[in-house]
């Protein structure tokens, strides 16, 4: 399986595009694609994880961290496209109350852009 982080600037607004499992090397990439794109200015941005099937601790993990490297930056993100399985993940560690949710990648961009 093919594992991959894309990145699209809409306006003002950073869509990134998980593809794959967020349980081995690709949460730190993932961190890392984030980091990148606030040392360019970004602030807003989706994280569209509709293509990630398995998540485990450490991808839990990383959602946080990459959460409170936007917030601390003073950023913003909604996550969209979100499973049952990564849902109910969220839901278990009571993460879904700290993070804004959308459905989709259009949803998650009219948040940030109102």
């Amino acid at each position: 399986m093919m594992e991959a982080i894309s990145t699209n600037v809409e306006g003002d607004v950073t869509v990134v595009t998980v593809d794959g499992n967020l349980d081995s090397q690709l949460p730190r990439d993932l961190l890392q694609t984030i980091q990148t794109a606030i040392g360019r200015g970004e602030g807003k941005f989706v994280l569209d994880l509709s293509g990630v099937r398995i998540i485990n601790s450490m991808g839990l993990g990383s959602l946080v961290a990459i959460f409170t490297t936007i917030a601390n930056s003073g950023g913003r993100i909604v996550f969209s496209g979100l499973n049952k399985n990564l849902k109910d993940s969220l839901i278990l560690t009571k993460l879904i109350s700290l993070f804004e949710i959308a459905d989709s990648v259009a949803d998650a961009t009219a948040l940030l852009k109102g």
